[in-house]
């Protein structure tokens, strides 16, 4: 468990990185370019230091599908950000932890308690109580805000599925080349979209993309640790839910939000929901 509190404390800085820089006017794109760059570099330095230098067929076709779900994920959800606001979208790619939990209980057999399994459903009941809490900016017809949102939905899911399959079929010793093919192909995608719109880099992006990077190394080795300890069925929406949680309570004492009655909720029901879910 303690890797998934790692992992959960890692998610809920770089938050407050991207809270940080969409206050201040951060190129979001170009910080996640850093972020895969120094990510990329670090999660290649550590797995050429294991000796394990030649990936096995699962290794490297779930890090090259992984670091292309890591990617679309976050060119949909900065597309559906401007199509239906930044809560729905943001709630749409929390939401979607139902995919990896879906997989964990229909092909490897896993089955939450009835406690644990009232939790998932705090967890999922939290993440739509963030949705009305926050103030969703609605473009363009019904249509094609629900494209958006399910396409944001599967590309999120299927980077969290990618490393439930990892654990599962995947060589534990080759935890580091799994991360380090994931944000290389992650990386090559964002920046051909950086090069061709030829976005100015400015010191505050990189300086910001560069912490995001090394914390998001550091939270998805701790994730890929706690997956071989917690089942998946659990561990997704412990990780989900935990970071939404801390998250909420920063926003309120740190950046003084008031949410309002249903982001208040939220944040209550996301904390019954971590008691429950570590029962």
């Amino acid at each position: 468990m303690i890797y998934l509190l790692l992992s959960i404390l890692a998610s809920v800085c770089n938050a407050m990185i991207l809270k940080r820089g969409e206050m201040a006017g951060h190129d979001r794109l170009v910080v996640m370019g850093i972020n895969y760059l120094v990510a990329a570099s670090l999660a290649t330095a550590v797995w050429v230091g294991t000796g394990h230098l030649w990936p096995d067929a699962v290794t490297l076709v779930l890090g090259v599908v992984g670091g292309f779900f890591f990617a679309i994920a976050l060119f949909l959800w900065m597309g559906a950000i401007q199509a239906v606001g930044l809560a729905t979208s943001t709630a749409a790619l929390r939401l979607s932890v139902v995919l990896p939990i879906a997989v964990s209980i229909a092909f490897f057999g896993e089955r939450p308690s009835l406690l644990q399994a009232l939790g998932i459903l705090l967890a999922l009941t939290a993440v739509l109580l963030i949705t009305l809490a926050g103030r969703a900016r609605q473009i363009g017809s019904a249509g094609g805000a629900a494209v958006w949102l399910v396409a944001v939905f599967i590309g999120g899911g299927g980077s969290h599925v990618t490393l439930k399959l990892f654990t599962e079929w995947g060589p534990p010793e080759q935890r580091e080349a799994l991360l380090a093919l994931i944000f290389i192909s992650a990386g090559l995608m964002t920046w051909a979209v950086l090069l061709a719109g030829r976005r100015r880099l400015a010191r505050r992006d990189v300086m910001n993309g560069s912490l995001f990077g090394v914390l998001n190394v550091t939270g998805n080795s701790f994730l890929l640790l706690g997956l071989h300890v917690v089942p998946g069925v659990l561990a997704f929406p412990l990780n989900n839910t935990g970071m939404l949680f801390l998250s909420g309570l920063l926003g309120v004492v740190v950046w003084r939000e008031r949410p309002g009655r249903p982001g208040y909720l939220a944040i209550a029901t996301a904390g019954a929901a971590i008691v429950l879910l570590a029962l």
